[in-house]
């Protein structure tokens, strides 16, 4: 059974379920069922819509814009061998490079100038510095990854918060679980 056959047989299945349930003596359960359905029947015209844009995108023909060719040169930056001595003697980092060399475009001065003015040495003692706090800060474990939860912890929470699980496969799997609950109960 494909994806799609599920997900329109969980909106079936909901839907039959809705008619069951009596709105009176169970308005939250009936108004969740309803809530369930829209979901799904979400779900499925953003899938429907996506697949129609797909097709339409592959049937359009492809206008290709001629490339400039300022465009396609790379920035050149004009540094002499002294700027490249300069820079690293003074152990400017990649990421600062771009701030000492606008800098001293700005002013018209050398990159070697640049790196002895007061302003170009602060900037790299702060930004070097910010660096060390976000290295310092980062020694933490990696992301945790999501947790699966299991099908009765899922019907529990939905039974006692009516909140409908995040991912498209937890709400498929409530409505598996609270069909099969339905044929448990009905025997």
């Amino acid at each position: 059974m494909t994806k799609e056959q599920q997900a329109s047989e969980a909106l079936k299945i909901a839907k039959e379920t809705l008619t069951t349930i009596d709105k009176e003596k169970y308005p939250k359960r009936y108004q969740t069922q309803e809530e369930l359905i829209k979901a799904l029947e979400y779900g499925s015209n953003q899938k429907i819509r996506a697949e129609k844009a797909e097709k339409e995108a592959k049937k359009a023909p492809k206008k290709e814009t001629p490339i400039k060719p300022a465009e396609t040169s790379t920035p050149t930056n004009d540094f002499s061998p002294k700027d490249y001595l300069a820079l690293s003697q003074a152990g400017v980092p990649a990421d600062d490079l771009d701030e000492v060399t606008d800098f001293a475009k700005y002013k018209g001065i050398s990159i070697a100038e640049a790196l002895k003015t007061p302003y170009i040495q602060t900037t790299l003692k702060e930004k070097a510095e910010e660096r060390k706090t976000a290295d310092a800060t980062n020694t933490g474990g990696g992301r945790r990854g999501q947790t699966k939860t299991s099908g009765k912890e899922l019907l529990k929470k939905f039974e006692s918060s009516s909140e409908l699980p995040e991912t498209d496969e937890e709400i498929e799997k409530l409505v598996e679980l609270q069909l099969k609950q339905k044929i448990e109960n009905s025997r």
